[in-house]
C-alpha cells in the first residue's frame, strides 16, 4: 500500500540524514510527503516525514524553503491528539528555518523556548537522546537574540 512505502520512504530518509546525506534523505522525504498526500496516512507519519523535509533543507542551506513543510508539520503535531514531544522537535526546527529563512525572528525565538520546556524535564529524565537535544537548544537560544545587536547572532 501507499502508506507501507511512505513510511520506507521516511525511514530511509531518516536513515540518509543520519549519514549527513540531506540531498539525498530530502528526495526520498519529499516521496514520502506526495504518497501521504494521497493517501491520508496517522498524522504521526505525515509529521515526521515533513519534519525530516524541514530537516533536509536546513541541511542544505534552504531555510527559507523549509519553513513551508514545517509549519505544516507543526500544525499536524499541535492538534490535541498530537505528541507534545514531537511537537517540540518539529518547534525547535521550525525555530532554526524561520530564523535563518527570513521568517518572524520572534515566533522562532517563542517556538525555541516552548520546545525548550518540554524538553528540558525529558533530558533529566532520560540523559543521552534528550540531553543531545536540550545541549542544542540551549546553544541555539544562547546565540539567538532579538533586539539592537541581533546583527551578531551567527546564522545556523
Amino acid at each position: 500500500s501507499g502508506n507501507s512505502e511512505a513510511f520506507a520512504r521516511f525511514s530511509l530518509g531518516r536513515a540518509l540524514r543520519l549519514l549527513d546525506k540531506p540531498a539525498e534523505a530530502l528526495t526520498e522525504d519529499e516521496h514520502a510527503v506526495e504518497i501521504y498526500d494521497r493517501v491520508q496516512p496517522p498524522s504521526t507519519w505525515i509529521g515526521e516525514a515533513l519534519t525530516g523535509e524541514g530537516e533536509d533543507l536546513l541541511a542544505l542551506g534552504r531555510a527559507h524553503d523549509a519553513i513551508a513543510p514545517l509549519e505544516r508539520a507543526f500544525a499536524v503535531r499541535s492538534k490535541p491528539d498530537g505528541d507534545v514531544e514531537d511537537r517540540a522537535d518539529t518547534g525547535f526546527v521550525l525555530a532554526r528555518a524561520l530564523w535563518d529563512g527570513g521568517g518572524d525572528r520572534t515566533r522562532a525565538l517563542v517556538l525555541a523556548r516552548d520546545a525548550r520546556t518540554v524538553i528540558a524535564p525529558l533530558a533529566a529524565h532520560y540523559g543521552a537522546y534528550r540531553g543531545k537535544t536540550l545541549a542544542r537548544l540551549d546553544a541555539w537560544l544562547a546565540t539567538h537574540q532579538t533586539g539592537p545587536s541581533h546583527g551578531t547572532a551567527s546564522a545556523g
